[in-house]
């Protein structure tokens, strides 16, 4: 079975959710390109590309790149999901790579019960998420 989540309710999401105004746009079939604006003195949009690398059980390794001094910035961001999403996001030991515990969080906890993902890929309008019933 397959779930397409287009990236407008992605990044609709995200707003309402988090507060946070991202932009998501295809790259290739693993990855998607993850932008935002910033403003310190200047407004400036800084962008990472986002891939799915793998799948275990029901858990997701994604690998960030968004160049050397974005990186770092980046490592400073993984705190605030570390602290922000307790339990569901954490440094996976390869660089630059975060492990997400679908199963620590409580809505998808039922679904996950009853469902096996499979596979998770992007495409020019959004997100694909592949899966069988248990």
């Amino acid at each position: 079975m397959r779930l397409q989540i287009p990236y407008n309710e992605l990044e609709a999401y995200i707003q309402q959710k988090y507060n946070q105004q991202i932009a998501l746009k295809y790259v290739d079939e693993k990855t998607v390109s993850v932008s935002k604006t910033v403003k310190v003195i200047v407004s400036k949009t800084v962008t990472a590309n986002v891939s799915v690398t793998q799948l275990v059980g029901n858990d997701i390794f994604l690998t960030y790149h968004a160049g050397f001094a974005l990186d770092l910035v980046a490592k400073g961001a993984t705190a605030w999901f570390k602290d922000s999403l307790n339990g569901i996001v954490e440094e996976a030991e390869a660089d630059n790579t975060l492990k997400v515990h679908l199963d620590a969080v409580p809505q998808l906890q039922n679904l996950l019960d009853n469902i096996q993902l499979n596979c998770i890929t992007f495409d020019t309008d959004g997100a694909n998420i592949l899966f069988s019933l248990k």
